[in-house]
This record gives structure tokens, sequence and C-alpha cells, in this order.
């Protein structure tokens, strides 16, 4: 008899979405000046983006270790577990799927299922708490994971930034594209892909221009679709409030948008004030849904 457990990768921002959530996390690290920070644990997300706010600082990140990962799947073996559903950030922005992979071969006894979310943040949470709901009703992995997947695909989108370096900085974009669209203040509009990888879908100027516009998209491809939708934010939770405000005064039939913080471990590459917009395919479970 399967004894399911779920495990999601720390960039999930799992602890602000749900802090009662139960699962095992699995956790990158935030580098700033040389030092050391697990997300949530040694430093909260207001904090680290008053840090670099305030202090400029050198930021990066280090991918989840191997050893945590086995010690994680060995917790679970001896609590009994037969199987773990692992979901991670996608494969298209870390190693971390890749990883899971080297991690499962390292332990026995027990079954490993890495699960790609392909993005990022609340994407990543709201799949984790499907599953976690899913095993309460008794599903198998089988079904588990034919229903992550069906609500994965059907995830859409899209997010602004406010400081085009830190995605030079951290490799995202080139030096020569973040000092042409600094001298012209562009703020591009950034989408997820289909393999879950950040690219570019148009060029605005100005921040506002870029956000009105990344709304008209976004209404644009949600006539008729039953839909939760979301935003996540990094320092800016009173600009998002007001974004949203705009959306159900546009599309009413929303009734409801949730606000999720970006974590550190994400919030190192996007910077401050960024935002996003994006939505999944409604479905049944909804137990610990938000919105």
């Amino acid at each position: 008899m399967e004894k399911i457990a779920v495990a999601v990768c720390g960039s999930s921002g799992i602890d602000y979405v749900n802090p009662h959530h139960g699962m095992k996390v699995f956790r990158s690290s935030v580098i700033i000046n040389g030092k050391e920070y697990q997300d949530y644990i040694d430093i909260s997300a207001d904090k680290f983006y008053q840090i670099l706010e305030d202090e400029d600082p050198d930021v990066h990140t280090a991918q989840v270790s191997t050893g945590m990962l086995v010690n994680i799947f060995e917790e679970l073996k001896q609590e009994g577990y037969t199987d773990v559903i692992a979901i991670c950030i996608s494969s298209g922005l870390s190693g971390t799927y890749q990883g899971l992979f080297v991690a499962a071969d390292l332990v026995e006894g027990i079954r490993i299922h890495p699960f790609d979310s392909l993005f990022i943040g609340y994407a990543e949470a709201k799949l984790a708490l499907i599953a976690k709901e899913m095993i309460e009703q008794n599903y198998s992995v089988d079904e588990i994971l034919s229903q992550l997947t069906k609500i994965r695909d059907s995830h859409h989108f899209r997010f602004v930034v406010d400081d085009l370096k830190f995605l030079v900085k951290n490799g995202r974009l080139s030096s020569a594209k973040g000092f042409i669209a600094d001298v012209f203040n562009i703020k591009p509009i950034l989408m997820k892909d289909e393999l879950g990888r950040v690219v570019m879908e148009e060029k605005i100027r100005t921040k506002r221009r870029a956000i009105n516009r990344m709304i008209d998209l976004f209404l644009s491809e949600i006539d008729g679709k039953d839909i939760e939708t979301y935003i996540v934010y990094t320092n800016n939770l009173e600009e998002v409030k007001l974004v949203r405000e705009l959306v159900l005064l546009k599309a009413p039939q929303l009734k409801s948008i949730g606000l999720y913080p970006l974590p550190p471990v994400i919030g190192v590459h996007s910077g401050p004030r960024a935002l996003g917009i994006g939505y999944f395919a409604r479905c049944e479970f909804n137990k610990y849904s938000s919105s």
C-alpha cells in the first residue's frame, strides 16, 4: 500500500502561502555579501528586499545540495513513506530537477517522483497543495501526477521588473540589453515559455505602461475561461493591491485574486518592486486555495 509524501522546493514560497503546510521543503540558499542564508529560516522576504533597497549588496543563490535532498528522502523513508512526489523549480531555470534524480539514486527503499513545475513561486506551491489534498483523498501516485501535469500545462504567467540590473547580474539578461533598456527606460514584459524559461515578450517604455500592457495581455487570454488568478510581488504590496483592484474592475468574473510574495531565492533575480500575474485552469482540488 502506498504512503505518499510531498516535498517541495523553497523557491515555491510555500511557507508564505501556507505556513502550516506540513510538507518537507528543500531550500536553496541566498548568499548576501558572502554570508549564506536559508529563505524563511534565516531571513524573511521583507528583510531581504529591504536589504536590496538599502544596501545594494552582492547577492546570488546556491542550488539545493544533494546531501540535503538525500537527508529529506531518508527522513521520509524512516517515517514509513513508500513514495515522494518532489515538486521543484523549473528545469529551464535551475539544475534542481536533475539534482532530484541524482539524490533519488542514492536512497534505497523509497520511490522518488521528481516533478518539474516548469516555473517558480506560487506555481510550485499550488501544485504541492493540490498533491497534498489528493493524498488526503487517497488518490494514487499516478493519479496525482496526471492531475499535476494537467494543471501545470494550463499555467500562464507574465511579469514586469523595475530594475533590470538583477537579471543582468545573475546572467538572465545580457549586459548590453540591460544597458540599452536602462538608458531608454524600457521595462520589458517577461513571460514563461513552454519549457519553463523566462523570455521577453514585449518592450514597453515606463513601468506603468508595461503593467497596463501586461494586464491587457492577460485579459485578452482569459475570456470564457474558468481560472484561478494570482499576482506575485516583492516589496510592493500596496502597488500590487491597486493592480488587483484594476484587474477585478475589468474582469469582475474573477471574483478574487490571491497575492503572494516572491521568496528571496527568486528575488535575487527579479530585484525589488517586481510583480507578475498568472493563472491556472480551476480544478476541483481547492481545499488549500485562497483564490
